[in-house]
């Protein structure tokens, strides 16, 4: 009898501490919740939206006279002083390179060739010369499908920046008399890339 009552009074203590450490460990669990909560209730965040990504524009143009040559392709740089002869051998024109984009760019110019034969002979009657300085015959131009002639390049050309290039075609008028009547398209060719820092590469 006494037995059962010892067992009994150790059952009784087993269940209390078991009541307690779950009672314990539900306080706790409680706690570490209500702590979580408490947490949130001072959350925050920050949001900039007046971020915008815009791209760079690349556009150049080449005057003559005042007259853009993008907007008026057919406007004469060369033959609009009428024909010429032994009398009328040399025309210098001055024509400008600007950069109406708003990026830096590097650009070159050129004649544009022409298919085989249609210059014909008489483009070899012609020296080119760009700001004083010789640089072939017209016929060279008018030919160089590999672009190993041009008559100005440049580099670093700002935006609204504007470069003025001298063009000068001297004809050899002692064998004129050999080409009378013949004519030749002379076409300029303008092409520009955006300018790219050596040290943007490395």
């Amino acid at each position: 009898m006494e037995d059962k009552r010892v067992q009994k009074e150790q059952s009784n203590k087993n269940g209390l501490l078991s009541t307690y450490f779950v009672s314990l460990f539900s306080m706790m669990l409680c706690f570490v919740m209500l702590l979580g909560t408490s947490f949130a209730w001072f959350y925050t965040n920050n949001a900039n939206v007046g971020n915008e990504i815009h791209s760079g524009i690349l556009t150049v143009d080449l005057l003559h006279n005042d007259v853009s040559l993008d907007e008026h392709p057919e406007h004469p740089v060369f033959s609009a002083k009428g024909l010429w002869t032994p009398d009328n051998s040399a025309q210098e024109e001055t024509v400008e390179v600007r950069n109406t984009g708003n990026v830096v760019l590097d650009y070159e110019l050129d004649f544009v060739p022409v298919p085989d034969n249609a210059a014909g002979s008489i483009a070899g009657l012609f020296t080119v010369y760009a700001d004083g300085t010789e640089i072939g015959t017209l016929d060279q131009f008018l030919n160089d499908t590999g672009n190993a002639l041009c008559l100005a390049k440049g580099e670093e050309l700002e935006p609204g920046d504007t470069k003025k290039i001298k063009i000068k075609l001297q004809m050899n008028a002692s064998h004129a008399q050999d080409f009378m009547g013949k004519s030749v398209p002379v076409y300029l060719k303008l092409e520009a890339s955006q300018h790219i820092p050596a040290d943007a590469t490395e």
